[in-house]
């Protein structure tokens, strides 16, 4: 798994299926902006090192264990949405 440390927030690439790419928040937070709070910065970042791109959905597991959607349109935030495990596969 790849860590990284991008504007201030702590990620971990859990899973990248090629359709999914799965991050982590991993922290801490007394160190770390979470992804939640960060989530525009976290998008474009991802996006410009060429991890995150256009066609493939944005999954976190939030600082409390939760999973959740970033959604895009390529290196633009557009929202959150909803997430479950069945969405990883």
């Amino acid at each position: 798994m790849k860590t990284l440390s991008i504007g201030g927030t702590r990620i971990q690439v859990a899973l990248d299926t090629g359709r999914v790419l799965l991050i982590n928040d991993i922290g801490p937070w007394n160190s770390y902006k979470t992804v939640t709070n960060s989530a525009e910065f976290v998008v474009r970042a991802l996006h410009q090192t060429g991890v995150l791109k256009s066609d493939r959905r944005l999954i976190y597991r939030d600082s409390e264990g939760q999973l959740g959607e970033l959604l895009h349109d390529g290196p633009t935030f557009t929202g959150f949405g909803p997430a479950t495990t069945e969405d990883l596969h």
